[in-house]
């Protein structure tokens, strides 16, 4: 906005420049020559560097052209007495240079503050009538009051929208500032919350689950501590390093072959099989490592909690990956237990998993048990077709 009002002033200059090209050559025989050629080159000459500058050049330099302009004309004005050759300028007419005036005010409505902006435009439209004053040979009061009156009158209304219009542009940019700060606050609220519950499934996940089964003292309990012990070491290690690729892209063998390792890693007796596989396909880091550690809390619930004392427990992971979505079912045929009535206890299945795939854009967990039947689990992603 600041651009566009730079230049509609730049362009103002130059139109005003050109209709007082003959009016200025008109009176050079009253003029210091040198003195007019120039003020006139300098006074022509800004404007169309303004014009120039105002779609690209920084800021400052813009408003310190603009200032200088301001300046200068300043100077022009108040040495037109000494510069002019003549008691007065023939058939009362006004000096060139007062035509230049309503730039000279845009202008200082664009580097000054509100009020410095109210207070140049009265002293300026002062300055130019006192000029008329002088340069008509100090004759003829009404003329020079006329005129600063009207230049007061008629410049106020532009000066008067441009400090509008300057005034919504800022409160536009505070606008702005104000939501890109609270989208800022929110991001980081948001990473916050996902550090922490990551940091609490893997604690849950790993440094628990193999303090809960070293305090166990059945056998089978006791083969699977250097198991989880391993792995918790390994995901701790890596979780530092984890934030660096979050971003970077996995095929969907690395999928696969992570799953299938960390299936293998918790238990023996669980079949891993891939229902569908598309080779080329391939899944953002992040959504790997959801459903690696999601189906590793899974694994690890069946093995705890879902053996029966009749017969053996059956259990079961199957992946399909392809290029728009991935599926990991874990199926057990154990003791199951009353999905609708979910304990506040069962802290893995409600962090680790179901809560861990919420946190996946476009993840989600669904989980079908009942007593005596069994459970199955269903780790979902579905990339969004709008990235």
């Amino acid at each position: 906005m600041t651009r566009v009002l730079f230049l509609g002033t730049a362009l103002t200059g130059i139109a005003f420049s050109a209709l007082n090209f003959s009016h200025a050559v008109a009176q050079a025989p009253f003029v210091n020559i040198v003195w007019e050629t120039v003020v006139a080159t300098v006074l022509w000459s800004l404007p169309i560097v303004i014009a120039v500058l105002a779609p690209w050049a920084p800021l400052p330099l813009l408003r310190g052209t603009a200032i200088a302009f301001v300046l200068l004309y300043c100077v022009a004005v108040s040495t037109w007495p000494l510069a002019q050759t003549t008691s007065r300028i023939p058939d009362g007419t006004q000096p060139w240079i007062i035509n230049l005036v309503p730039m000279v005010v845009f202008a200082g409505a664009l580097v000054l503050p509100e009020i410095g902006a109210w207070i140049f435009l009265v002293v300026m439209c002062c300055g130019v009538g006192t000029l008329r004053f002088v340069a008509d040979g100090s004759q003829n009061f009404s003329t020079p009051i006329q005129d600063t009156l009207f230049n007061v009158m008629y410049l106020s209304f532009f000066v008067g929208i441009i400090i509008v219009t300057r005034r919504a542009a800022l409160r536009r940019d505070e606008a702005a500032r104000r939501i890109a700060e609270d989208d800022v606050i929110a991001a980081a609220s948001a990473a916050q919350n996902l550090e922490r519950a990551t940091v609490a499934a893997l604690t849950h996940d790993e440094v628990i689950s193999t303090l809960i089964a070293a305090a166990r003292s059945s056998d089978a309990s006791a083969a699977l501590v250097p198991r989880y012990a391993t792995r918790a070491l390994q995901r701790l290690d890596a979780l530092g390093a984890a934030e660096n690729d979050s971003h970077g892209l996995a095929p969907a063998h690395a999928l696969i072959s992570s799953l299938r390792e960390t299936v293998t890693a918790l238990a023996d007796n669980v079949a891993f099989s891939t229902v569908n596989a598309n080779a080329d396909a391939s899944v953002p880091n992040r959504v790997l490592r959801a459903f690696n550690d999601a189906t590793a809390e899974a694994v690890r619930n069946s093995v705890r909690h879902a053996d029966r004392s009749d017969r053996p427990v059956a259990r079961e992971v199957s992946v399909s990956v392809t290029s728009a979505e991935v599926f990991v079912d874990i199926v057990d045929d154990g003791a199951g237990f009353d999905a609708a009535t979910l304990s506040n206890e069962r802290y893995g299945i409600r962090l680790s998993i179901v809560h861990r795939m919420s946190l996946l854009e476009g993840g989600s967990a669904e989980i079908d048990s009942r007593p005596g039947e069994g459970t199955r689990i269903r780790l979902a992603w579905m990339k969004d077709v709008r990235s």
